[in-house]
C-alpha cells in the first residue's frame, strides 16, 4: 500500500509506473539540489563528467515518486535508470539512506533517495556521505 497513493486523484500529476508525472515541471528545490551536488561530489562514478555539476541549476523536475519519497526524476529523463554517475549512502537520524544519481546520454536524468522506511527523506549534505 503506497502511503501517498490518493496524490493519483490530484490535479495536475497523472501516475505511471510507480512514479508521479508532473503536468507542470518544477526546478529542482534547494535541498534537491544540494544531495544532488554532494552525491556526484563524494561518490561519482566512472560515468560522471565535470559539466554534470554546472547542470545542476538548469535541471527541471518531471517525476516524482508516488511511494512519498524524495526520488525525482528530470527532464529530458523518465523514472528509467540509465547509468549510475553517483551512489552513496548515509544517514539520517536512525535511518541509513541511499542516494543514486543517474544519467542518460551524459545528461542527468534521476535522483533516487532509497531507505528502511516508507517516506524516505532526502539526507543532510552536510550528513557523513560515504560512496558504495
Amino acid at each position: 500500500d503506497c502511503p501517498n497513493a490518493a496524490a493519483a486523484a490530484l490535479p495536475g500529476l497523472t501516475q505511471v509506473l510507480g512514479s508521479m508525472i508532473l503536468a507542470h515541471p518544477r526546478q529542482l528545490t534547494t535541498a534537491e539540489s544540494s544531495v544532488l551536488r554532494q552525491a556526484l561530489q563524494v561518490a561519482a562514478t566512472r560515468y560522471f563528467a565535470p559539466d554534470m555539476l554546472n547542470s545542476i541549476d538548469s535541471l527541471l523536475v518531471a517525476e516524482e515518486c508516488d511511494c512519498g519519497c524524495a526520488t525525482v526524476w528530470f527532464i529530458p529523463g523518465t523514472a528509467s535508470a540509465g547509468q549510475v554517475v553517483a551512489e552513496a549512502e548515509t544517514q539520517h537520524g536512525e535511518q541509513f539512506i541511499g542516494v543514486t544519481v543517474f544519467a542518460k546520454n551524459s545528461m542527468l536524468s534521476g535522483l533516487e533517495v532509497t531507505g528502511s522506511g516508507e517516506r524516505t527523506p532526502l539526507p543532510s549534505p552536510n550528513a557523513k556521505w560515504t560512496a558504495i
